[in-house]
């Protein structure tokens, strides 16, 4: 009977404070089906080859049940805090702690069984269209869908520990509090606030640092120093919107001709006052607003630059290594094996490179001790002969012994860029720039995580064979490898290159097998149309990851503007009526508030924006790094991103602001 009553009473609560529960509950639902969602594709059998995939749906696994477990507790005390009130007026007509304590349990029971079967039932109705999406983005036909129960397990611990934790909070909240504090729980953070200097200094230097980071740090430097410019970021973003924010309104305040007229007064007094008790949830909306911004930019630009990075990769149809002096050789093995088959080589091209790492230090390039060494201060030389450069480009570079054409790549330092007549030393021996060249070479560029690299055409093979000996005597170990590499198209559909790849490449086994490796002319072969899928799946596989977590914190972002705009609603419905009493027009309030709540709930959007343009070069060093080597798809795929976003950020707010004006009226 005891139960029952509790059970209605629940039943009634999560009714009447519908305006809270409603929103809390769908998130609720939403967090528990894209949990289940991952879940489901991360277990599927048909992708246990593929372990690079399910490492990063590892992931997406992991951070949805972290932030889950983050957000519904900091979602949770929204409404917690909202109906402190109510609860101090259930103890003060007669029900103890511990009998609100039994009610707060059927009420989590309640919002347990809605989300986690509400979650589990959408997640089972959208799973096979998850599942198709992912199988598209990968390009990998060959994926089957299977349901199993492991998804299922997975989603109901995960969100049954959530509720059972939130309710051990609530109860001990409720159980510390006395009734008087409940009573004016809901009015929290009404005095003035004082200026913190000292943390709106801190948020300043913590931003700067965060800013400087960002703009500076390059190649590896850039991944490990990611983390560390995030943390000073969020750090400064908390420390500037709880005390920089105030202490700006304190000083427009002090300007009489400005603060002293009606807008102006009742925006800056209110925005005072509320931004204390506001400043967290404004800095919380930001930094998801940036999360949202990095993450969706940087993996559709991934996928968007995909066919960008197959060209980089693969710049032709069929790609290998051959032996050292089995130029010839390979040519007439490529051809004769392609015309076995039926096919036609065409654009054949051989070359050779070497990729030597520098410490420079004016125009002297010596080894450095690898271990002593930064990767700041290092400095790459891809060289190449004269024959490679005419085989590749068609153009006779006519160089005397000791003569080279450069051509600095795109991210040398403008101080470190070699010019025309330059002078530079070798490892002892002098080069003489005759010539800077207008475009990279096309040769196979493998991701160098520094920012000085130069392109050297060398005066014959004598000359580039001598580096590489000069490399090996300062090192005192084999350690300079030329690259021989030979590259050409083929006729015929994807089936018929793979097919010959994997002919060359068996008899390179053969080879090897039979002890004749050292004979045999070829040492490795690829075909693009083979890493394809490959490439696709694994980029999809980011894709997929922004795009769910993208729309996982979106939801965040909604639900937590959408209970500032309740809360302060409720807060505002008395100030309206007391501002009308003191001869303020309806008109005039209207404008005013609105003033006020556009800046409140725009300074976000704004603030995430100016973090997105920081942050911008540190993720383009990182992107090019994993492959993407085009800015300007980085650029327009965070320019399209941040547009959408802010319409939507502006659809949000203007279908709350019609909550809160409904209030508030």
């Amino acid at each position: 009977m005891k139960n029952n009553f509790y059970l209605r009473l629940a039943l009634g609560n999560i009714r009447k404070n519908g305006k809270f529960y409603i929103p809390f509950l769908l998130t609720c639902v939403a967090a528990a089906a894209m949990f289940f969602n991952m879940c489901s594709i991360f277990t599927n059998d048909t992708l246990a080859s593929r372990q690079d995939v399910r490492t990063v749906l590892g992931l997406g696994v992991i951070i949805i049940a972290l932030f889950s477990i983050i957000f519904l507790f900091y979602t949770n005390s929204f409404l917690i805090k909202r109906r402190k009130k109510e609860l101090a007026l259930y103890n003060i007509f007669g029900m103890e702690k511990r009998h609100i304590g039994r009610m707060l349990v059927w009420e989590k029971i309640l919002s347990a069984i809605i989300s986690i079967g509400g979650g589990l039932l959408a997640g089972l109705l959208f799973d096979r269209l998850m599942f198709l999406i992912l199988r598209k983005l990968l390009h990998m036909d060959s994926l089957e869908y299977h349901l199993n129960s492991q998804p299922v397990l997975m989603t109901l611990v995960l969100f049954l520990a959530i509720f059972f934790f939130i309710l051990i909070a609530d109860i001990a909240r409720i159980q510390r509090s006395r009734t008087a504090e409940l009573l004016q729980g809901a009015s929290e953070g009404e005095r003035e606030p004082k200026n913190r200097i000292v943390i709106a200094v801190l948020g300043i230097v913590c931003l700067a640092a965060g800013y400087a980071l960002a703009l500076s740090s390059k190649g590896v430097d850039a991944i490990l120093m990611f983390f560390v410019a995030v943390l000073f970021v969020i750090a400064g973003t908390y420390c500037l919107f709880a005390a920089g924010s105030i202490a700006i309104l304190k000083a427009v305040k002090k300007r009489k001709n400005y603060y002293y007229k009606p807008n102006h007064f009742i925006s800056i007094s209110g925005m005072i006052y509320r931004m204390r008790q506001n400043a967290a949830g404004l800095a919380n909306i930001c930094i998801l607003s940036t999360i949202v911004l990095v993450m969706l930019s940087s993996t559709v630009s991934l996928y968007a630059g995909v066919d960008s990075i197959l060209k980089q990769r693969y710049p032709c149809d069929i790609s290998g290594n051959y032996a050292e002096g089995q130029q010839e050789e390979t040519a007439t093995l490529m051809r004769q094996t392609a015309l076995d088959m039926g096919l036609e080589v065409k654009n054949y091209m051989s070359y050779e490179t070497l990729a030597v790492a520098f410490v420079k230090e004016g125009n002297v390039f010596e080894c450095g001790d690898p271990g002593q060494v930064s990767l700041d201060d290092v400095s790459v030389l891809i060289f190449m002969d004269d024959h490679s450069y005419l085989n590749l480009t068609g153009e006779k570079a006519d160089l005397a012994e000791n003569e080279i054409l450069v051509y600095n790549d795109s991210e040398v330092k403008e101080r470190e860029r070699l010019e025309k007549d330059d002078v530079i030393d070798v490892l002892d021996t002098e080069l003489r720039v005759k010539d800077t060249l207008r475009e990279r070479p096309p040769v196979d560029r493998s991701s160098y995580p520094v920012e000085n690299i130069y392109y050297v055409v060398l005066s014959g093979e004598n000359m580039m064979n001598r580096i590489a000996q000069l490399q090996r005597d300062a090192y005192i170990e084999n350690y300079s490898i030329v690259d021989r590499v030979f590259q050409f198209d083929l006729s015929g559909t994807d089936d018929q290159k793979n097919a010959f790849s994997d002919e060359v490449n068996d008899r390179v086994d053969e080879a090897e097998k039979d002890g004749d490796a050292s004979e045999f002319p070829v040492t490795s072969i690829i075909s693009r149309a083979a890493n394809v899928d490959r490439v696709y799946s694994f980029y999809g596989s980011f894709l997929f990851i922004g795009v769910f977590l993208g729309v996982l914190f979106v939801f965040a972002t909604v639900l937590i503007i959408y209970y500032k705009q309740i809360i302060e609603g409720y807060e505002d419905k008395d100030r309206f009526e007391i501002m009308k009493k003191v001869g303020l027009s309806r008109d005039e309030i209207r404008r005013a508030v609105k003033s006020q709540i556009l800046t409140m709930f725009f300074l976000p959007l704004v603030a995430a924006v100016v973090h997105m343009m920081f942050a911008f070069p540190m993720v383009n060093v990182i992107l090019g790094m994993m492959g993407l080597g085009d800015t300007s798809v980085f650029f327009f795929c965070t320019a399209a991103v941040t547009g959408v976003f802010a319409v939507c950020y502006v659809a949000v707010y203007t279908l709350t602001a019609r909550v809160y004006y409904k209030i508030v009226s």
